[in-house]
């Protein structure tokens, strides 16, 4: 317990510079709404080789100015962190070279980015949202990374197959997914008022699922919910993960989309779970959706339980200390995050693809964990464990959890609004069931031209 403390202290001064500014997050995300930038250059010792274009050794690479763009606030553990890294990766890959991070906030990220790519003005290696990997990576802009990595790196068999297939087309690695599954976090003071046992925090099936949360809701004397047993906030940006989420209980491989980017969830896992889902609201485990409730109600207190990325865990312990924990899933659950890519139109793509690869060796992963993410490589397993024992969950969780397809959607955000709607539509009794997912299969293929 000791260390996933530290990582909680560490953050918290995160977050408390983060809520000093405005907030956009979405629940896909990874760090908060903000701005800041850093830029700092090797010893001037390697300034000579870099300026007569020789390299320390024959295992080095040519000095160079690297770029680099993150989402986020930029508070002081990222900068670290990040900024860490790169300079790490200069002194032992490219000596002599200088960088330049910038953290963008959420809320302009994007449109700088897509500006910057159009114009020629991009970064040499920047991070992308699982929404936009595909339109950017259809657009040219990726660079196609298996053509520099070693044929041998050892991330190819370190990493599970569900993480480095995200980042991938026809077979090719275009980018690395800092990923963040969803698993089910709630309130062990609750829990422990509530009589909810050890085995009841073991999920093995829906059922289970429905078990749990039945359990895990509080009622007033009059018999009143007052904190629901699952936040299912049926107008938020992220119903999909949900969706996704209990649809893969119903089917083995499902998806919501095919190879040619088509809607593939007007099936009867979808149906089942769509029921699943509206089935949980109608027994009164859960409040009315409430599209003004930006957080999830594990951490405002609406809820006992939410299913957030692992990287929340430590707002949510803020606002119950000591009292946050994961459920044990050995179901199926979602994948998502952002990945970190190179411009194709970089001038320096050697120097690009390889501090991809650098920023997700072993030793740049462990930095990257005291931000809260997962360090993706079995081989790290056990370290992170030993280290964050409150996440052993999370890392069984990450071997049950799946994209939402085998392929990347250039139509993304386009064809993901209208499964929302259309989904909120049914929860809300103004949709029949069928009604409901035909309509949003057919507003999606007209969007990809199908």
């Amino acid at each position: 317990m000791k260390n996933t403390k530290r990582l909680t202290a560490l953050l918290a001064a995160a977050l408390m510079l983060a809520s000093l500014v405005s907030c956009g997050n979405n629940s896909s995300d990874t760090s908060s709404a903000g701005s800041s930038s850093s830029s700092s250059s090797a010893a001037e010792s390697s300034e000579t080789e870099a300026a007569s274009g020789e390299t320390a050794s024959g295992d080095t690479l040519e000095a160079c100015k690297m770029t680099v763009w993150l989402a986020g606030t930029g508070e002081q553990l990222y900068n670290d962190v990040y900024g860490g890294i790169i300079d790490n990766w200069i002194e032992e890959r490219a000596p002599g070279s200088s960088k330049e991070l910038s953290f963008i906030a959420w809320s302009d990220y994007f449109s700088k980015l897509s500006t910057g790519l159009a114009g020629g003005a991009a970064p040499d290696v920047y991070m992308t949202g699982y929404g936009q990997m595909g339109s950017m990576n259809a657009q040219g802009y990726e660079l196609n990374l298996s053509e520099y990595f070693p044929e041998d790196w050892d991330g190819y068999t370190d990493i599970p197959e569900n993480l480095l297939s995200a980042g991938m087309v026809d077979g090719d690695l275009y980018g690395l997914l800092e990923p963040a599954t969803r698993i089910l976090a709630y309130r062990k003071d609750i829990a422990e008022q509530n009589g909810v046992t050890e085995e009841d925090l073991t999920i093995d099936s829906l059922d289970d699922l429905t078990n749990l949360v039945e359990k895990m809701c509080v009622y007033d004397d009059s018999g009143n919910l007052v904190m629901a047993g699952w936040d299912l906030q049926t107008s938020t940006s992220s119903s999909e993960q949900t969706i996704q989420f209990i649809a893969s209980n119903f089917m083995d491989g499902y998806e919501l989309w095919d190879d040619d980017s088509k809607a593939s969830f007007n099936n009867d896992a979808t149906r089942q779970a769509w029921e699943y889902l509206k089935g949980l609201y109608d027994a009164g485990y859960c409040f009315p959706s409430d599209p003004s409730n930006t957080t999830s109600g594990l951490i405002s207190g609406l809820s006992s339980m939410s299913l957030i990325a692992e990287n929340n865990y430590t707002q949510a312990d803020m606002a119950f200390p000591d009292q946050i924990g994961f459920v044990k899933m050995n179901i199926n659950t979602m994948l998502i995050g952002n990945f970190i890519v190179a411009n194709a139109n970089t001038p320096i793509p050697e120097q690009a693809a390889d501090l991809v690869m650098y920023m997700f060796n072993e030793e740049s992963l462990k930095q990257k964990a005291t931000l809260g993410q997962y360090t993706m490589r079995t081989s790290l397993d056990d370290w992170y464990v030993e280290n964050y024992p409150e996440f052993e969950n999370v890392v069984l969780a990450y071997s049950n959890s799946y994209a939402m397809a085998d392929t990347l959607n250039a139509n993304y955000t386009e064809c993901i609004q209208t499964l929302r709607n259309h989904y909120e539509a049914y929860m809300n009794g103004i949709e029949d069931l069928d009604t409901a997912l035909s309509a949003a299969e057919s507003e999606w293929n007209a969007i990809v031209g199908g």
